[in-house]
């Protein structure tokens, strides 16, 4: 029976004995064991065999700048194993925080939201309540005296709102976000996949806010990084459109806000004006 060697190629002529022992028999170039196989499987043409394009990985195949289907490194929250799962909270908060363009390059997140809803809920409302602790306890500090009771109440009434709160801000930051993104031409997914990625990065920025007085310094700027990394993977944008998509509300409402003051400023330079002085 002739067989090929399937490193090399080269053929073999093995006569005699059993299929198991004939199926030992090592390659006389490279030692490579090689295996029986019928004349007419050993040398099919070339353009029958199985090409070695198929046998590269999909990743190799794919054109850079082509279109990446299906999720290779999804957020770990979204395989939680129970209502409060500190572990995935955890590999979820360092992917986002360390790696947040491997971690939403390839994100798919369900429709129903849940995951991210959960996520924002819990730990960014946290994060919200260590925030709004962390400056009562600076302003008690400053004034070298302990928090007074009507200061506590506040703050109890403070914890009862940080879901509503955190809720609207990251439903308004992403539809806002959204929308200058959409003008710009740089949205390829939904809006709800926007509010999903607002969601993941509040939540996982809770963990700075362990950080007394440090994390609400560095929250809001490691945020923004976080987000504008995740905003141009999710998208498929550029990091300057994102960037856009940012400061162009805020240079909207600067504008609004600075033709609110000269208005503001006229009209009392004009009633100054009209005041009768003796």
């Amino acid at each position: 029976m002739l067989t090929e060697c399937p490193r090399c190629g080269q053929a073999h002529d093995l006569d005699g004995g059993d299929q198991q022992d004939r199926s030992s028999a090592p390659c006389r170039m490279d030692g490579t064991i090689v295996p029986p196989l019928p004349l007419s499987e050993a040398f099919l043409p070339k353009n029958d065999a199985p090409s070695a394009e198929a046998d590269k990985p999909i990743e190799d195949q794919s054109q850079e700048g082509s279109p990446r289907e299906g999720p290779q490194m999804p957020i770990p929250w979204e395989d939680r194993r129970g209502f409060l799962d500190f572990r995935a909270y955890w590999q979820t908060t360092r992917s986002i925080l360390l790696h947040p363009v491997q971690s939403f390059a390839q994100w798919n997140p369900p429709v129903d939201m849940e995951g991210a809803l959960l996520f924002l809920l819990i730990f960014g409302s946290l994060g919200q309540i260590l925030a709004n602790y962390w400056v009562r306890f600076f302003q008690a500090s400053m004034a070298r005296t302990a928090m007074p009771t009507d200061n506590w109440i506040s703050f109890g009434l403070f914890i009862m709102q940080a879901p509503f709160l955190v809720l609207i801000s990251t439903f308004l930051s992403s539809a806002v976000t959204h929308f200058f993104l959409f003008l710009l031409r740089a949205t390829s997914q939904r809006w709800a996949k926007t509010f999903a990625l607002f969601a993941y990065v509040t939540g996982a920025l809770a963990c700075l806010q362990l950080i007394p007085f440090v994390g609400l310094v560095i929250a809001p700027f490691w945020g923004l990084v976080a987000s504008v990394c995740g905003l141009r993977e999710l998208h498929r944008t550029t990091t300057w459109r994102v960037i856009a998509a940012f400061l162009l509300p805020l240079a909207i409402f600067l504008t609004l806000l600075f033709f609110l003051i000269l208005l503001i400023v006229s009209a009392g330079l004009v009633m100054l004006h009209n005041l009768p002085w003796p």
